[in-house]
């Protein structure tokens, strides 16, 4: 049996057969050593069904709608809540730091650079960060 191998053949034609199947091979008999073995579509998906990666392709489609469906849902909740100022967050809670102080920077003050004193109202933590007006924290 392993020797033998299922081919096509396109020299009998099974009655009843739609042209459009014949386009593909379908609805022809297939040769299996000296034995004619008519295959339907069915019988063939039913084969397939029996494949454990074909149930997991089969799959597929659902699976990607669901996650679709989910990525839509995360993206409308990250544009409904306001996004924090790039470097107001804070690296212990993520919550918005406040400015406690702002002062020139020791070195870089006469370019209009400040050290912002920065802690966070939730869980107390506190840092400095410069900071140069128009552009931002670096």
């Amino acid at each position: 049996m392993a020797a033998h191998f299922l081919q096509m053949t396109n020299s009998n034609h099974v009655s009843g057969a739609r042209p459009s199947a014949d386009a593909f091979g379908w609805g022809k008999p297939l040769i299996w050593g000296k034995r004619m073995i008519p295959l339907s579509v069915s019988d063939v998906l039913k084969l397939l069904d029996e494949i454990p990666i074909w149930k997991a392709v089969a799959r597929l489609p659902k699976r990607v709608a669901e996650l679709e469906r989910k990525v839509q849902q995360l993206e409308t909740a990250a544009s409904a809540k306001p996004s924090l100022p790039v470097g107001r967050e804070c690296p212990i809670c993520g919550a918005a730091m406040k400015v406690a102080a702002e002062l020139a920077h020791p070195q870089f003050g006469f370019s209009g650079t400040k050290v912002h004193k920065m802690e966070c109202p939730e869980c107390g933590h506190k840092t400095e960060r410069d900071f140069q007006p128009g552009k931002g924290y670096e």
